[in-house]
């Protein structure tokens, strides 16, 4: 426990220190150096990847395709370590974590004049320990959110359909992106998007989402840990979430794209709440949170409130971190540090 405390300090530190250029770029190598070097038992799925790293590495790449086509990417790159460097799953967890965290430092630091606090909030919001169990997911992850920031700034929607589609080949669940494209052009209000995100809550966390396919004999997908129970921390989180991101929603000054990201990130969750596998969908938008919550940060990022929001986001984002790391989600168990 005693690392995610190092690690907690490090974000704290970049959030109020980071705008220094060593401090940030210190705060990455200390961050990657937890993340690559992470034993095994760190982060859920970890241990498979690892399996499954040996398994592609000594068979033609074609023989794993038939799994899952679409992700060929990942497999190619599983393939490539193995047989052109080495058959050291270390080294794949070194690279996978490179190239998971270094694109986020470094575009967010290009694009963005609070880089610093969008990074804090990374970690904050746990962008950054779900990567230690789901390594497909956010490398596809780190690919979408490098692809809508480009989009933000040159609106070319076929080089964002690319960006998808290339997410997609590391992970599959990227290509829902896809059916949101028809909503960047329309305007969605910040009313509307208000009142989608607590109708999301209360059908989805209330369970009446979750009741509805349990009558029509969909059971196999349900599951009854995210039914509605106030002694439940995933639907108290749920509930922080969603609140806090309309009270945002209404008075922050910001790119509209993020907010529309962030949003169908939240319904995403709070809809697919009866099942956690099909609800990490979400997390392919959830992840514009984090520019979110760092843009409340902003002297003038906000109007008509009086209130110290940049306390309260600070606030959120270690309630957020805390209850997420005594939750164990992303089953992080005890950090041991490994070179094997």
């Amino acid at each position: 426990m005693n690392a995610y405390y190092i690690i907690f300090i490090t974000t704290i530190i970049i959030y109020f220190l980071g705008k220094n250029k060593l401090i940030y770029w210190l705060g990455f190598v200390i961050l990657f150096l937890f993340m690559a070097f992470r034993d095994y038992s760190v982060g859920g799925d970890s241990y498979d990847y690892m399996y499954s790293f040996l398994d592609v590495g000594t068979s033609p790449i074609t023989n794993h395709w038939h799994i899952s086509p679409i992700e060929f990417s990942f497999y190619a790159l599983n393939w490539i370590v193995y047989n052109f460097i080495g058959p050291f799953p270390r080294i794949f967890f070194i690279i996978s974590s490179f190239i998971t965290l270094f694109p986020i430092f470094y575009y967010t630091k290009k694009h963005f004049s609070n880089y610093y606090k969008i990074l804090a909030f990374y970690v904050l919001l746990y962008q950054y320990f779900f990567a230690y169990c789901f390594i497909m997911q956010y490398i596809a992850i780190t690919i979408l959110y490098i692809a809508f920031i480009q989009f933000a700034i040159n609106k070319n929607i076929k080089r964002l359909i690319i960006g998808i589609l290339f997410a997609t080949s590391f992970h599959s669940s990227s290509i829902v992106c896809l059916a949101i494209l028809p909503f960047l052009k329309y305007k969605i209000t910040t009313s509307q998007l208000s009142w989608f995100v607590i109708l999301s809550y209360i059908l989805g966390r209330g369970g009446f989402l979750g009741l509805f396919l349990q009558l029509v004999g969909l059971n196999s997908i349900y599951n009854d840990r995210y039914t509605v129970s106030f002694e439940n921390n995933f639907t108290l989180n749920g509930l922080l979430v969603t609140l806090y991101f309309v009270f945002l929603l209404n008075y922050l000054k910001i790119e509209k794209l993020y907010t529309l990201l962030y949003g169908i990130g939240i319904i995403g969750m709070n809809l697919l709440s009866f099942n956690g596998d099909i609800a990490r969908i979400a997390w392919d938008f959830s992840i514009f949170g984090i520019i979110v919550l760092a843009h409340s940060q902003v002297k003038g990022g906000y109007n008509k409130l009086k209130l110290p929001i940049i306390l309260i986001s600070l606030i959120f984002g270690i309630l957020v971190y805390f209850s997420f790391l005594f939750d164990n989600q992303a089953r992080l168990n005890e950090y041991i540090f490994s070179l094997q």
